[in-house]
């Protein structure tokens, strides 16, 4: 699964005004989930080779899904496993980080882990097999831009005429978890812009 780079500048970065937040950004859970539903099913497969019982074994995990609460994120997914004639469905779970990276302004979204075990149910007795980790499938991680203005610099025009150049330099910034989203502020902070002086050498 390639990297995914979601552009929403005109909904996802929509500047809301509080008390000392300028700008800040709001990923919901049902946006991401959206996402994940897009991607569809993750599936394998591979060799058992147990001293009694050779043969062949597949999975499927469905319904992938991120909980977004205020103490921290977590991933499920529903997982089909076939080994021969036995067969189970876990309800698989996992962690996920989220990460604002202020250098390049993205917030970043990945699935750490999330492992099930594959094992084979023969007379009574649980057979393990080997571990899968479904954030294996999820690497890549999942990146919004950050609550950084599009536009650094506004030129102003002065009822003169002149024009007066105005920096916008983004600082203060926060990541916090609420119910069901994913929420990253800054405040912004408005300076003019040095006026660049101009120097000339007169004839000796």
């Amino acid at each position: 699964m390639k990297r995914t780079v979601l552009f929403f500048s005109l909904i996802l970065a929509l500047p809301i005004y509080a008390q000392e937040e300028d700008l800040s950004v709001v990923i919901t859970e049902n946006l991401l989930n959206k996402l994940l539903s897009a991607v569809g099913e993750v599936t394998g497969t591979g060799s058992v080779n147990l001293p009694l019982y050779k043969g062949e074994y597949s999975w499927i995990a469905k319904n992938p899904k991120l909980s977004i609460a205020t103490t921290g994120t977590s991933f499920s997914a529903d997982v089909t496993v076939k080994i021969g004639f036995f067969k189970y469905s876990p309800v698989v779970t996992g962690i996920v980080d989220i990460d604002y990276a202020t250098a390049t302004n993205m917030i970043i979204i990945k699935v750490r882990s999330a492992e099930f075990e594959l094992y084979l149910g023969l007379f009574g007795k649980k057979l393990h097999i080997t571990n899968i980790d479904l954030a294996r499938f999820y690497k890549e991680p999942i990146c919004f831009p950050g609550p950084e203005p599009i536009d650094k610099g506004i030129e102003l025009t002065l009822p003169d005429g002149r024009k007066k150049n105005i920096l916008v330099t983004p600082e203060n910034y926060s990541l916090r978890l609420e119910k069901g989203a994913i929420r990253v502020a800054s405040v912004l902070n408005f300076k003019e812009k040095p006026q660049t002086g101009t120097s000339s050498v007169g004839n000796q």
